[in-house]
């Protein structure tokens, strides 16, 4: 009796040996067909969450550390950590820095777009403090950065009639 069970044992095991060898010819089979999946380093993973953070609320001039530290599921402390480490930023200069960078593209646009509009837009509370800001970045004024850039388009399109 136990010689038995022991042979139905065996064949159970020989049956899912052999149900296993068979998918793994078919994953096999199937391996050119799966999509190519990229590890991404945690620092990778923090960046891409902090980016989405910060662009979805660009224009919220209240949004705080704290809240983009919450939003992606880390500790203030550990997000300023990991953040300076990574951007050689504090978490303030990153996000200033993003929505400097912002403005100066719908600045650099064809779009008419008034400078207040753009400062409002991209999250400063004020006009002064956005060109302060604008300037120690880019150098210039964001009136001079539009007339620039306008004189560049329009360079560019002579060169391209």
């Amino acid at each position: 009796d136990t010689s038995g069970k022991t042979q139905v044992l065996t064949q159970r095991e020989a049956q899912i040996f052999q149900l296993l060898a068979e998918n793994k010819k078919e994953v096999v089979r199937r391996e050119g067909e799966m999509e190519q999946k990229e590890l991404e380093s945690p620092n990778e993973a923090m960046m891409r969450r902090v980016m989405k953070v910060v662009n979805e609320n660009i224009s919220d001039s209240e949004m705080s550390v704290a809240d983009i530290a919450d939003k992606i599921g880390i500790s203030r402390v550990h997000f300023y950590r990991r953040l300076k480490e990574v951007t050689g930023l504090t978490p303030h200069e990153f996000v200033r820095n993003i929505r400097l960078i912002q403005a100066g593209k719908l600045l650099a646009s064809k779009g008419d777009y008034d400078i207040t509009d753009v400062s409002v837009a991209v999250g400063f509370k004020t006009l002064s403090t956005f060109s302060t800001c604008f300037k120690a970045y880019y150098g210039m004024t964001p009136r001079e950065y539009m007339k620039q850039k306008a004189q560049e388009r329009e360079s560019g399109d002579a060169e391209g009639a």
